[in-house]
């Protein structure tokens, strides 16, 4: 039998949940819910009027009487507006700090944005002095520089752009390959094969000497130098692995790392990039590849 206590809990929760009732409606007047920014501009105002943001400073301007701050979560390519009370946010509210902020969602009176946060609460979770800062406010760096900071990098708008239109891009072709019957495959990163067979490969052994010398066969010479026994490179395919499982499935794929050893290091080689690979069973002719592309 339920005691008096879970049976309180659960009606209080259907309560709480029923749109529509008082008590829920009192419950998201005086409460903050948690929203990402992108939810923020997909709802209305009245679903939830009271806004709990957490997020990384865009931008501040500072007015006489008023500030606004911009601030991005990385759930859109757009940030949210925040306008704060001076007295409320300090002088460690700067570009690139990261803050959370409570208050009430209302409609913009600015064009351009359907919604911004009236703040009633502001809380730095995280300092960033603007003067050491590598990036800086409207100002566009180059890809050569970003990449000295890759801990950072994510935040400009270029590279969160392109990471969310690879992340859309791997998606849509999962799903291509998916609701067309494929088999998803992780083939080995490690591998002891040469796929193209031209020797571009990177060789993988322990940094530690030692450990090879421990574990090695002292009975076959050729292998002592191996940690597994034999030449293990980076994968540069993993079209040989996915042959094999069409032993098994007609229809299979993959979508992994990918490494080339390759003399050249201009800006257009990749040493390291992600590829799709497909592998059918029981084709005749050309027509049934083709078939792949016109599903």
């Amino acid at each position: 039998m339920a005691s008096p206590m879970s049976c309180s809990k659960r009606i209080i929760s259907k309560i709480f949940k029923k749109p529509g009732h008082p008590l829920s409606l009192s419950f998201c007047r005086y409460s903050h819910v948690k929203k990402s920014v992108a939810e923020i501009f997909g709802k209305s105002i009245t679903d939830t009027p009271n806004i709990h943001i957490q997020g990384w400073v865009r931008s501040v301007r500072e007015h006489k009487n008023v500030i606004f701050i911009h601030i991005t979560d990385g759930s859109c390519s757009s940030p949210v507006q925040v306008v704060v009370d001076p007295k409320l946010c300090g002088s460690d509210v700067t570009y690139g700090s990261c803050i959370s902020v409570r208050g009430t969602l209302i409609e913009s009176p600015s064009s351009g944005q359907p919604y911004e946060l009236q703040a009633s609460k502001v809380d730095v979770l995280g300092f960033c002095d603007p003067v050491q800062y590598p990036f800086k406010v409207k100002k566009r760096h180059s890809s050569d520089y970003t990449r000295n900071f890759p801990h950072l990098r994510p935040r400009t708008n270029f590279m969160s752009a392109l990471m969310r239109v690879r992340s859309s891009a791997t998606m849509a072709m999962h799903k291509f390959f998916q609701d067309n019957g494929y088999c998803y495959v992780h083939t080995p990163i490690l591998t002891s094969n040469d796929c193209e067979g031209a020797g571009e490969v990177f060789v993988v052994e322990p940094e530690k000497s030692e450990i090879v010398d421990e574990i090695k066969d002292s009975d076959d010479e050729s292998t002592s130098h191996n940690f597994f026994g034999t030449p293990a490179f980076l994968t540069v395919s993993g079209q040989l692995h996915l042959e094999a499982v069409t032993g098994a499935f007609t229809k299979v794929y993959n979508f992994g790392p990918t490494f080339r050893a390759e003399n050249s290091r201009g800006r257009h080689h990749l040493s390291e990039f992600y590829m799709v690979e497909a592998e059918i069973a029981f084709t005749e002719t050309l027509e049934d590849i083709m078939k792949v592309f016109i599903c």
